[in-house]
């Protein structure tokens, strides 16, 4: 007999590299690094650029615009602390080169979701004073 003990929501982790990413989040703003040498932008947040290896990084905010590059619907909760958010759909969006970003996306609709659509960041604030970046397909606005 297997017993399913209930499973808190995995909460990101925050370290040195992602520290001002998160803390970027927090005020609604979306940031990543930028190489001062290369200007490279970066997507995860790394000690060393990986286009020049410099250390030298500045934290540049991007306008939240994206395209979907790919998408999933998950129509079975991975774990029951996902159950009553089923369906919903997870995907990559690319918001500027070499800055593609797992993510929530949200929409109406799952069909509303294509490869190429645009997306608009939308900050969500969740359990235990989380906020999370998700992208909003245009065109889906949550009626206020």
């Amino acid at each position: 007999m297997t017993v399913e003990a209930p499973v808190e929501h995995v909460m990101p982790r925050r370290d040195a590299d992602s520290e001002p990413f998160w803390a970027a989040v927090e005020r609604h703003s979306l940031e990543v690094p930028q190489c001062r040498d290369c200007k490279q932008l970066r997507w995860f947040p790394s000690r060393l650029c990986p286009g020049c290896w410099s250390d030298a990084a500045d934290w540049k905010p991007l306008d939240g615009s994206g395209t979907v590059y790919s998408w999933s619907t998950v129509r079975r909760a991975p774990s029951a602390s996902f159950r009553d958010e089923v369906p919903y759909i997870i995907g990559l969006v690319d918001l500027a080169p070499n800055v593609r970003m797992f993510t929530r996306i949200l929409c109406d609709r799952p069909e509303q979701v294509e490869v190429g659509a645009a997306v608009k960041v939308e900050f969500q604030n969740r359990e235990g004073g989380l906020v999370l970046p998700c992208f909003r397909v245009v065109g889906t606005e949550v009626a206020a």
